[in-house]
């Protein structure tokens, strides 16, 4: 009976540790993202005349989230999303999924450097070295937390009564404002608008 009580109690504070461990580890990572959060700017592939910019940011439900914005002089040239961003122990890594390239480097111990490398598709390595920024001098920071917020929009999930709203919105405004909306189009919209999946939704309220 005593053997069978220490074996649960041992059960019992094993399982006390492993939940310790995980929640201490969450809220390291928690810590160590936000203080790279913000913006990090720096010269990409030294004599381009090109000035790389990092920002990471924090989503609405709290996952880790970035974008990249590349300038050669003052014309961006890119701005893509940065994904699978893991910190641990001021290593530092994520992915440009739209640009197959995946960057591993760290955070000086000021927290104000990060340096690395860009492992290009064609396995090519492009050392990097940005500083810490509180508004880069290419960026219109309005401009991006506006952009930001836009595809945090596109991420948002509608009823599918908000979606008719839109839709009969759309339809009253182009038959109002629109001269010839239906010259070359006037079966299509018939068709769209009058068939009974429309009518029927219409009357189900």
């Amino acid at each position: 009976m005593i053997k069978k009580r220490t074996t649960v109690f041992m059960y019992i504070i094993i399982e006390l540790i492993i939940i310790i461990t995980f929640n201490n580890v969450h809220l390291q990572t928690i810590s160590d993202f936000q203080k790279i959060t913000g913006f990090w700017e720096g010269e990409f592939m030294s004599g381009n005349n090109l000035t790389l910019i990092l920002n990471f940011y924090e989503q609405k439900d709290g996952a880790a989230a970035g974008r990249i914005f590349l300038f050669q002089g003052e014309v961006q040239i890119q701005d893509d999303p940065l994904k699978n961003i893991t910190l641990n122990n001021n290593q530092l890594s994520f992915i440009i999924e739209a640009k197959n390239t995946l960057f591993e480097g760290e955070i000086e111990s000021t927290d104000t450097q990060i340096t690395g490398n860009f492992k290009f598709p064609d396995t090519s390595v492009h050392p990097v070295m940005v500083k810490k920024v509180n508004k880069p001098a290419l960026l219109q920071t309005e401009r991006v937390q506006m952009k930001l917020q836009e595809y945090d929009i596109l991420k948002k999930k509608y009823s599918a009564e908000q979606l008719q709203n839109d839709l009969n919105f759309l339809r009253s405004q182009l038959e109002n404002t629109h001269p010839q909306l239906y010259t070359y189009t006037l079966m299509l919209g018939e068709v769209f608008f009058t068939s009974p999946i429309y009518r029927k939704k219409q009357h189900v309220h």
